[in-house]
């Protein structure tokens, strides 16, 4: 039989993190954990996956933004490198096309910038209350075209 303490251990976790974070829901915060199916994933895996997802510390989302996209704190917190494909995928979320090679150029403060804008205006379609920042002007051109083709 497995130990009942593991309940109270897990569930605190979750009250702690989703204290952090009110504006994300249950099912947000605990799937952002996971990139596949989370079904038969164990208590200590949850755990694991919960801290490294949501360091202590590391952000304060204030805005409503989601820890594991926008990568930083909109209230000037610690800010934390990204992937440039998850850049170029946060942009795509809101129609615009910039290809990793042309990211891979900008500053981290560009890169942040980016990232922080279009997270915040593909949250702001939901139901999610957040101020959406200026669209940086290097974006310019880079808007979705019907015809383009996108590569693997």
């Amino acid at each position: 039989m497995r130990s009942k303490e593991r309940i109270d251990v897990v569930l605190s976790k979750i009250r702690e993190i989703w204290t952090r974070y009110p504006d994300l829901r249950l099912m947000q915060l605990l799937l952002n954990c996971f990139d596949m199916d989370a079904y038969y994933v164990e208590e200590p895996a949850l755990l694991k996956s919960l801290e490294i997802t949501y360091p202590r510390g590391e952000m304060d989302i204030t805005r409503g933004f989601d820890p594991r996209i926008a990568g930083s704190s909109p209230a000037g917190g610690t800010s934390i490198p990204r992937d440039i494909d998850v850049i170029r995928d946060a942009l795509l979320l809101v129609g615009y096309y910039v290809p990793t090679d042309i990211i891979s150029t900008w500053t981290p403060e560009k890169r942040q910038h980016a990232e922080d804008w279009a997270m915040a205006r593909h949250l702001s379609a939901s139901d999610n209350e957040n101020e959406v920042p200026q669209r940086p002007d290097w974006l310019d051109g880079y808007e979705e075209d019907d015809d383009l083709v996108f590569p693997d």
